[in-house]
C-alpha cells in the first residue's frame, strides 16, 4: 500500500462514516472554510488525497501500527504477552470479553476503513455523474473507485471472518449465522447509524461483490512511483481466498489461476525477504501495508517496541511455536554438536548437567533416527535416570527440551521467523562512530523477528536513518504469491488433483530450503495425507504474521490446538462484539454465542 513518492494523507471532514461504536473528534470540523463534499470533491487531485486517506487508516494503532498482533498472535499459542496488562494478556488465555478495549479499537479500525471507502466512493461516484471530466480523467477515477471496492471489501473480511458467530467451514454454520453490520453508504442521519447485524452469508457476498468490481476497474499494475496501490491481482488474490473460506473450489480455482498466470508474480529467492525493509513491494507482494517514515510522513509501525524481546519489549514466543519446527530426531555429528550446544541456552548447573547427560547416551547411537520426539524420548528414557518432564508430566524440563530441540532437524523457515537465544545476533549503531556493531540475542526466551530487523536499535534509529524512536518504515505483506500458492493446494486437493496439491506446497517448501522452486528436489513432500501436511506447511511458512489464527479457526482446530490455552468450542470461534456497540446502538440485537 506504501507508494514510494510523496503521499499526502488528509482527514476529510464531513465525508467519512461515523458507526455508533467509531472515533467522533477524528471528525469534527471547528474551521467553516473547511471543504464539504460538494466543495471537495472537484478535481482528480483531491480525489486521489481522498483514496490515500482510505489506505492510511491501515497505520491506526489498532490495526498495523502493531496492535492487531496482539489479537493474531497470542491466542494462537504462537507468542505470550510477559507483562501484568489484563487487556494484553486475556489473549494468552481465552480471558477476554465484549468489554476488551483492544477488541473494540480493532472492530472500530476496520470500520474506519470502510466509512472513509464509502465517503470517497461516494464523492467520485458524483465527480463521474457530473460528465465534465476528459476520458483520461475518467480512467483514473474508476481505478480509484477500484482501489476503495478493494479496501472496503478487505476490511469486511477481516470484520466477518473475526467476528462473525463461524466459520462457514464449521460444521454448525449457515447463511443465516450472523455477521457484521454491512454499511455501505455515507452516513447522513443518526438513524442510519443504528442497524443490526447482516448475517454471514450476506456479508461474505457483499465481500465477493467488492472484490469483483475492484478486479474489473483495477489495473494490472502501476508505474513505479505508485507501487503498493491495490492491482487487479491484488482483488484475484483475495476473491479467491474468500472462495476457499466458502469452501467454493470452483469459484477459487478460477480466481487464483488468473493469480499464477499472471507472469509478474513470482516467490522470491530468499524469504526473508518477504520480511524486510529493503525488498518492499517485491515480485511476491500482492498487497502489503506500508510505512515508511521518510516519504508518507506518517509515524512508522512501532512493532519493534510493541513485540520485540528487548528491555521494553512484551512478547516472547512460546517454546510450543518452536516444536512445530522440527519433527522428527535425527542422530549424527551435526545433531549431536547442536545438541551439545544447546547447553549454552540453559540456565543452571543441574539442567546443564542434564544437556550432558543426554549427549553422552545419544552419542552412541549416531546413525538412527526416530519418526518424532516423542518416540525418541521412549527410547532414551531407560537408558538415564534423569527427570524428562515437570510435575505436570507434560512439559520437558529445562536442559531436556533444549538437547531434543536441538537434535531435530529446523525447518529452515524458523531462522527467519524468531530470534534464537545465544545464538542470533542484533545490529547495534553507535551514533558516537558512526558504526553498526553485533550484539548476542541474550535473553532466555525465543523472539518476534518477522517484520523486526536485525540492524534496528530503538533509541539510536533516528541517528541511524532507520526510523523514530522505535517507530520503523517496515511494511506488512498481508498477500503474498506463497499465500496463493497454500491456497491453491487447498484447492486441488478438494477437486481431486493431489499431484498438483503436492506440487504448488513442495514449491513453497523449496523455496524455504534454498531449491530451485519449479524442479522436483530430494527435500519434496509426498504425503499420504495431504491435508495434514497442508497444515504443516501453512503453519511453518506464515507463523507470527496474524494468519494462523483465521486458518485454524477455519480448519476447526480450535479445541485440538488451543484448548489447553482455555479456547472454548461454541464461544472462541469469533471475537465477541464489543459491548460499546450495544450500548450505542439500539439497532443491534445479539452478541456473539457464548459472551
Amino acid at each position: 500500500m506504501t507508494m514510494k513518492n510523496t503521499i499526502k494523507i488528509v482527514f476529510i471532514a464531513g465525508l467519512l462514516l461515523i458507526l455508533a461504536s467509531c472515533k467522533k473528534d477524528f471528525l469534527e470540523i471547528s474551521d467553516p472554510n473547511n471543504p464539504t463534499a460538494e466543495t471537495y470533491y472537484t478535481s482528480v487531485s483531491n480525489a486521489q488525497l481522498a483514496v490515500n486517506g482510505v489506505y492510511g487508516e491501515f497505520h491506526d494503532e489498532s490495526l498495523f501500527f502493531g496492535e492487531i498482533f496482539y489479537i493474531l498472535g497470542y491466542s494462537t499459542g504462537e507468542a505470550e504477552y510477559i507483562h501484568p496488562e489484563s487487556r494484553y494478556t486475556d489473549f494468552n488465555n481465552y480471558n477476554y470479553g465484549p468489554t476488551n478495549s483492544l477488541i473494540t479499537e480493532y472492530y472500530k479500525g476496520w470500520y474506519r476503513i470502510v466509512g472513509r471507502a464509502n465517503a470517497t466512493l461516494d464523492g467520485i461516484s458524483k465527480m463521474l455523474e457530473s460528465g465534465t471530466y476528459t476520458a483520461d480523467e475518467v480512467t483514473l477515477l474508476n481505478q480509484m473507485k477500484g482501489q476503495c471496492y478493494f479496501l472496503r471489501g478487505l476490511a469486511y473480511s477481516y470484520l466477518v471472518r473475526s467476528f462473525g458467530e463461524k466459520m462457514p467451514s464449521n460444521p454448525a454454520y449457515t447463511e443465516n449465522t450472523p455477521g457484521v453490520i454491512i454499511s455501505d453508504s455515507v452516513v447522513q442521519s443518526k438513524d442510519q447509524m443504528y442497524k443490526d447485524r447482516s448475517s454471514c452469508g450476506e456479508v461474505y457476498k457483499y465481500i465477493v461483490k467488492d472484490f469483483q468490481l475492484a478486479e474489473s476497474l483495477l489495473p494490472a499494475s502501476w508505474p513505479d512511483a505508485e507501487l503498493g496501490k491495490a492491482t487487479k491481482g491484488s482483488a484475484q488474490a483475495f476473491l479467491g481466498e474468500t472462495y476457499v473460506y466458502l469452501q467454493d473450489w470452483p469459484n477459487a480455482k478460477t480466481a487464483l489461476d488468473k493469480v499464477i498466470a499472471n507472469g509478474q508474480y513470482k516467490l522470491m529467492t530468499d524469504f526473508g525477504q518477504n520480511f524486510d525493509y529493503e525488498h518492499i513491494n517485491n515480485a511476491e507482494s500482492l498487497f502489503e501495508v506500508g510505512f515508511n517514515n521518510w516519504t508518507i510522513g506518517y509515524v512508522g509501525t512501532y512493532t519493534y517496541r510493541l513485540l520485540a524481546l528487548q528491555s521494553w519489549g512484551t512478547t516472547k514466543i512460546r517454546t510450543s511455536t518452536i516444536d512445530k519446527f522440527s519433527s522428527s530426531v535425527i542422530i549424527n555429528t551435526q545433531t549431536l554438536a547442536d545438541g551439545l550446544a544447546s547447553k549454552a541456552t540453559v540456565f543452571g548447573s543441574l539442567y546443564k548437567s542434564y544437556v550432558d547427560t543426554l549427549y553422552k547416551v545419544s552419542v552412541p547411537l549416531k546413525g538412527n533416527s526416530y519418526a518424532s520426539k516423542e518416540a525418541y524420548l521412549a527410547f532414551i528414557r531407560p537408558l538415564t535416570k534423569i527427570p524428562f518432564y515437570k510435575a505436570d508430566g507434560v512439559t520437558l524440563e529445562n536442559g531436556v527440551r533444549q538437547f531434543v530441540n536441538a537434535i531435530s532437524p529446523k525447518d529452515p523457515r524458523l531462522k527467519t521467523t524468531v530470534y534464537t537465544p545465544k545464538i542470533d545476533t542484533l545490529e547495534v549503531f553507535n551514533p558516537t562512530s558512526g558504526t553498526w556493531s553485533k550484539k548476542l540475542y541474550d535473553y532466555s526466551n525465543y523472539g518476534w523477528k518477522k517484520n523486526i530487523p536485525a540492524k534496528m536499535e530503538v533509541e539510536q534509529a533516528t541517528a541511524a536513518g532507520l526510523g523514530n524512536n522505535g517507530h520503523m518504515s517496515m511494511n506488512f505483506r498481508i498477500m503474498r504469491l506463497d499465500d496463493v500458492y497454500l491456497y491453491y493446494a487447498e484447492v486441488m486437493h478438494n477437486l481431486g488433483n493431489d499431484a498438483q496439491a503436492k506440487e504448488y506446497m513442495n514449491k513453497v517448501l523449496r523455496r524455504a530450503n534454498g531449491k530451485p522452486i519449479n524442479t522436483p528436489s530430494t527435500i519434496d513432500v509426498n504425503p499420504t495425507d495431504v491435508m495434514a501436511e497442508l497444515k504443516n506447511q501453512t503453519y511453518l511458512e506464515l507463523c507470527l504474521e496474524g494468519k494462523v489464527w483465521f486458518h485454524y479457526r477455519r480448519w476447526n482446530l480450535g479445541v485440538s490446538e488451543w484448548g489447553s490455552l482455555g479456547y472454548k468450542e461454541n464461544k472462541n470461534e469469533c471475537l465477541p462484539i464489543p459491548q460499546g456497540e450495544f450500548d450505542s446502538n439500539p439497532g443491534i440485537t445479539k452478541q456473539n454465542i457464548g459472551y
